[in-house]
């Protein structure tokens, strides 16, 4: 081969290696160059694919983004380097401290640790919550949020006062009825609902529902409408 048939191979050579980003599989360390809370991130994969002009990891086949205790792992990974978002598919799996956040597909901010995913099931250890929707969102401040249209759960292990959702019906006596319920919680034996209701047909009426659960299987259930 000549010379200048081997500058040609050298310069296509090079041309398709920045073209085409490096490709390998093992463990790979994401944002090299910066430092997070929690430590640093690393990437396995059965086949990772970087490419320079996006600065975009593609990896695929049993894939685990790791931060001390926090993993994601799933089929098909994509990490965009300057935004840090991660969008993954296939089984979907994010563990941190026993909880355990699964789905078919989502994305997340590994620095924010917001995101979301669809086709989701959320277990939480502490309180054996368990959720299932067809998209759940993970806020910045650590509450998983899913539309129903809208409703935060902040899976709490004790029972607190507070708004319940409303509720609405039709009756062809009442009309339409609006229920707005108020929950407080007396004690570890006792609670009450208060109800602020709308009839379209009647008017307001209020009502409560005193529960109470006493010793030797003593319980009772008092209603005021």
């Amino acid at each position: 081969m000549d010379w200048g048939n081997k500058t040609l191979w050298v310069w296509m050579w090079v041309i398709l290696s920045l073209g085409a980003g490096s490709v390998w599989a093992g463990e790979v360390p994401l944002f090299p160059k910066q430092s997070f809370a929690g430590g640093p991130w690393r990437l396995r994969a059965s086949q990772v694919v970087y490419d320079a002009p996006t600065r975009t990891y593609t990896a695929e086949g049993r894939v685990e983004i790791v931060q001390g205790d926090r993993r994601l792992t799933a089929e098909w990974a994509q990490v965009q380097e300057n935004t840090k978002i991660v969008r993954l598919k296939g089984n979907v799996v994010l563990v941190l401290e026993g909880d355990i956040f699964s789905g078919q597909e989502g994305s997340f901010n590994l620095v924010t640790r917001s995101g979301e995913m669809r086709g989701a099931r959320l277990f939480l250890h502490r309180n054996h919550f368990r959720l299932d929707s067809a998209l759940i969102r993970k806020t910045v401040g650590g509450v998983p949020v899913f539309f129903t249209p809208f409703l935060t759960l902040p899976a709490l292990t004790k029972r607190q006062s507070g708004l319940l959702l409303p509720n609405v019906e039709l009756s062809k006596a009442s009309g339409t009825v609006l229920e707005f319920p108020v929950y407080w919680a007396i004690s570890n034996h006792a609670d009450a609902t208060f109800c602020q209701n709308y009839l379209s047909k009647r008017g307001y009426m209020q009502g409560v529902d005193l529960r109470y659960r006493g010793r030797r299987h003593a319980a009772g259930d008092l209603r005021f409408v």
